[in-house]
């Protein structure tokens, strides 16, 4: 979904720039408008990212567990929700 934002962002920047007739004033309006979307969609793709590695390291952290007999799930439960449900390798 931001891939996709930012994709179109980027259209919309690249139009802009090529707009010769656009009035100055506008143009500048548009441009700061573009830059706090750039760095909103910033922001949230570091989140995004933030929030996956801790998933992910948190997932790790039970598999470690699971196969230390330390937890109450076991391995094959805790792979399959790492696949199934977050889409991450075993």
């Amino acid at each position: 979904m931001l891939a996709l934002v930012q994709s179109d962002m980027f259209a919309m920047l690249v139009a802009l720039q090529e707009a010769e007739d656009a009035d100055p004033q506008e143009r500048i309006k548009l441009l700061g408008n573009a830059a706090r979307a750039i760095a909103d969609l910033s922001r949230a793709s570091i989140n995004q990212k933030r929030h996956a590695a801790a998933v992910q390291a948190k997932l790790d952290a039970l598999l470690t567990e699971a196969q230390h007999g330390q937890n109450a799930l076991d391995i094959q439960t805790l792979q399959r929700i790492r696949k199934e449900v977050y889409g991450l390798s075993a």
